[in-house]
């Protein structure tokens, strides 16, 4: 058993004491993290060998510096055990160092990619053994050049750690997208206070009773500035009981859109990845439905069509939900669903004045998403207009009232969409590699054309089909 590589990285980076004894027991040499580190499939093999994320990272960038055929160091043995070593954390405290074993060489891993490698400080190494947060998964790096568009920086380890904590075998991926500073972050606070309330059985978590409770989860407040960049990931999954099954529930937040900070490419990789990577997406904006909003769906919608052709009429997207805010008609159209329904079945009904434009969108808007939903909220009154205000339900009792209501039959378990692709249901590092492939995509063309997009589900289907076939192979021998 050859360790030379493996030994002079903890060497160079100070954690041979931690880590090497972990390589010896699971018989993991130089040959085997090689191969870990060339073969995306296999890189989860080393999770448990080096558990910390920041570790793991610093581990492999010494690691690919060191050259193959290093003098050799055979045979491998340590003196004692490091089983009751402690080790420190980010906040100078010191806990049992714990890991999980990997039964050979070459354990059987599920799918996961690891291309971007990047710094990550304490606090992201530990994501796992924190309290809930906001995580950012996806921001965007300027170049340099006026003439170069911006990039995507995909946080790849940090959308691992989340969904390291997936315990289901299918996901459902929440959505918010919309124009800038209309409460996007605020609404989706909302739906984690209900989400946590299912875990506590607490029956008044809009705060009724507590007016002095502040909203808390993603961050938010009431300024001019834009607050959420890029796209925002809660820490934590939500574990749903949908259709008799336990099912995983992500929530993602994104940067508002349509300002003088976001360009046409930006914000259209934002809907995008909203769009293609979840499977309820609400589109939040204030007062109306607009002309103009329904034509940011236009690009992505002609990729749907080309599925929906391609699969005998299975539809590519899973459902869509208009929450429009400050609504101010509620004579002809009442707030809530009901009057939401009325008021997006008429919006979308084509018409012969429509332009040819508009009447594709509306048409195609129809064929690609098994449901399309609209919420009417009243304005939330003159008290959200205060610096101060910390979004207590009680400062308007209207407003919060439809919020509630609004919630309860958004977030209905038995009726909440699982994210699929082609009729597949996906897993947690389903959803993963799907990003990432999106992300390449956005990184690589100004903006996306519907070819490409379809290419990148269709690559994503067959990598889960290809998966399935195999873990029935294997459970049948």
């Amino acid at each position: 058993m050859t360790l030379s590589r493996v030994q002079a990285a903890l060497d160079s980076i100070g954690l041979r004491n931690q880590y090497l004894q972990n390589f010896v027991e699971n018989q993991i040499d130089d040959e085997t993290v090689e191969e870990c580190f060339s073969n995306t499939a296999l890189a989860t093999n080393l999770n448990g060998i080096i558990p910390i994320v920041g570790h793991r990272i610093k581990f492999q960038k010494a690691f690919m510096a060191f050259p193959a055929g290093l003098a050799s160091i055979n045979n491998v043995t340590l003196n004692g055990s490091l089983s009751n070593e402690l080790e420190p954390s980010c906040n100078g405290q010191v806990r049992p160092l714990q890991f999980s074993t990997v039964a050979s060489s070459h354990p059987k891993v599920a799918y996961v990619n690891h291309t971007e490698i990047m710094d990550i400080d304490c606090a992201d190494s530990e994501l796992i053994n924190q309290e809930p947060k906001p995580v950012q998964i996806m921001d965007f790096k300027e170049t340099g050049s006026r003439s170069a568009p911006s990039e995507i920086v995909f946080h790849e380890s940090r959308m691992q750690e989340i969904l390291n904590k997936a315990k289901s075998k299918r996901v459902a991926v929440l959505a918010i997208a919309g124009p800038s500073r209309k409460g996007k972050s605020f609404f989706l606070n909302f739906v984690l206070r209900y989400l946590n309330s299912l875990k506590t059985n607490e029956k008044d978590w809009m705060g009724w009773t507590k007016p002095q409770e502040s909203l808390k989860g993603f961050t938010w407040r009431n300024c001019a500035e834009r607050v959420t960049t890029g796209i925002w990931m809660w820490s934590e999954p939500f574990t749903i009981k949908s259709r008799n099954e336990d099912v995983d529930l992500l929530i993602m937040d994104t940067q508002g859109v349509f300002d003088e900070h976001t360009t046409q490419r930006e914000w259209s990789i934002l809907v995008g990845l909203g769009l293609l990577t979840s499977s309820c997406l609400i589109f939040n904006i204030l007062s109306d439905l607009q002309e103009d909003y329904l034509q940011v769906f236009d690009n992505f919608l002609s990729f749907g069509l080309m599925a929906l052709n391609e699969n005998d009429g299975r539809t590519p997207f899973q459902r869509l939900v208009f929450l429009i805010r400050d609504w101010n008609i509620p004579g002809q159209y009442p707030y809530g669903s009901s009057g939401g329904k009325r008021f997006i079945e008429d919006r979308l009904n084509i018409k012969s004045h429509h332009k040819e434009s508009h009447k594709r969108v509306r048409q195609q808007l129809k064929d690609c998403f098994e449901d399309i939903g609209c919420f009417l909220l009243p304005h939330p009154g003159e008290n959200v207009l205060a610096l101060d205000f910390d979004g207590s339900a009680t400062q308007n009792e209207k407003f919060a009232a439809e919020i509630e209501k609004c919630i309860l039959e958004l977030m209905n378990a038995l009726k909440f969409p699982l994210k699929k692709i082609n009729g597949n249901f996906l897993t947690g590092p389903d959803v993963l590699a799907t990003f990432k492939l999106y992300c390449e995509l956005f990184n690589s063309e100004e903006v996306p054309n519907p070819e490409s997009v379809f290419e990148i589900a269709a690559k994503s289907c067959n990598t889960i089909v290809i998966k399935k076939c195999i873990d029935t192979f294997n459970v049948e021998l």
